[in-house]
């Protein structure tokens, strides 16, 4: 089954062709995928990233993933080991050998990498702050250090909300101090630590969406994923006007009409934001019909069974291919996508949905492997 896989990303680039008109004169891809630890997945979304870059001249990806975090890491890659380029800028899920061949192509080409999610994710900007505020100001330090370990413990157990009604004010304040300190010693500390001026104010946004992330977690899981998104959007816009860059996200993410959608989290989420204001971008899901695949803390997990009137099974019900590239610009009312289906998100939860209204096309892969971890 690899085998027959590889053989057909050797011949992606035929395959893509069908999206070549929109790759040509879209600013921005939002690349979808059903399963953030999949290895077939990575993989192709790693050549589909080559793709575009070489054929279309893409320079920038985008993550859903810390904006500080990823903009120290990127501004400092060609001093780090790919595997701590990775490491430092991604969330743990995403540590797989197949992300790090791709932060190796982003090292050695004219490619950039951003983060615009408000998740805390990673120690990695808190262990790049604290030595610069420990150099001015011992207290401070220990306290961001303290503040940045309580938010890791409240949002790791999925908002602990009695928890943060107590502490949010404590940490209201030493976020707001780290804030004004940052923002007062700018030019000393861009000087002292050779930071750049974009770099430095990702830095100073982060610590702003750190209280940000303190109010989303006082609200239930619905009204956190819609702000999440709102945040992710408000980010993103505005930004690079005159390049071109691509969205590594999940499906629920990218998609433009998600709260037409129904099933366990319909709120407007990042695709649907952008695409009511801009029209620039090509929305691309991507899907699994079977196999295994890997949660977000790398367990693996069996992909269940379709029903017969789903997205996947359509998808793969013209040819015997592992991979199907589909596009829904045809808006011929008797083709599938134009119809409600069923989805499987992540593989599991079942949604329902109208393809076409929520993507400009999907990519499909018939069977899938839980992604490779870098440890292993």
């Amino acid at each position: 089954m690899l085998r027959s896989y590889f053989m057909n990303l050797q011949q992606l680039d035929k395959e893509l062709i069908i999206y070549n008109d929109v790759f040509k004169e879209k600013k921005i891809i939002f690349l979808g995928e059903n399963g953030h630890g999949v290895f077939e997945i990575q993989k192709l979304k790693l050549k589909m990233v080559e793709y575009l870059h070489e054929q279309f001249g893409f320079n920038k990806i985008v993550f859903e993933g810390g904006m500080g975090e990823i903009a120290i890491a990127n501004h400092n890659k060609h001093q780090l080991s790919t595997k701590s380029f990775l490491m430092d800028s991604l969330p743990e899920v995403w540590h797989t050998k197949e992300l790090l061949e791709l932060f190796k192509i982003i090292q050695n080409r004219e490619l950039t990498a951003f983060g615009i999610d408000i998740q805390y994710q990673n120690h990695s900007l808190h262990n790049y702050i604290f030595p610069i505020l420990d150099k001015y100001n011992h207290g401070l330090a220990n306290d961001f250090s303290d503040a940045e370990k309580t938010v890791d413990t409240i949002t790791a157990r999925t908002f602990m909300r009695k928890k943060m009604l107590s502490t949010k004010k404590r940490l209201d304040l030493i976020y707001g101090r780290v804030y004004a300190f940052l923002t007062d010693m700018k030019q000393e500390v861009m000087l002292n630590h050779v930071i750049d001026e974009a770099t430095y104010m990702f830095m100073l946004r982060a610590i702003e969406n750190r209280m940000n992330l303190l109010e989303l977690c006082l609200m239930n899981f619905n009204m956190y994923s819609y702000y999440r998104d709102k945040y992710m959007f408000e980010h993103l816009s505005n930004k690079w006007p005159e390049e071109k860059f691509i969205i590594w996200a999940h499906n629920y993410h990218i998609r433009k009409n998600n709260s037409l959608s129904q099933g366990w989290l319909n709120e407007k989420s990042l695709g649907e934001f952008y695409s009511e204001r801009y029209n620039n971008s090509y929305h691309l899901g991507i899907y699994m019909k079977e196999g295994s695949a890997a949660n977000n803390k790398g367990k693996p997990y069996n992909i269940k069974s379709h029903s017969k009137n789903s997205l996947e099974n359509h998808l793969f019900s013209t040819n015997n291919h592992d991979i199907i590239c589909e596009s829904f610009k045809n808006k011929d009312p008797h083709k599938w996508y134009n119809h409600e289906q069923t989805e499987r998100e992540a593989g599991v939860d079942k949604r329902k949905l109208i393809p076409s209204q929520q993507y400009d096309g999907v990519i499909g892969i018939r069977h899938v492997t839980p992604a490779k971890d870098i440890y292993a």
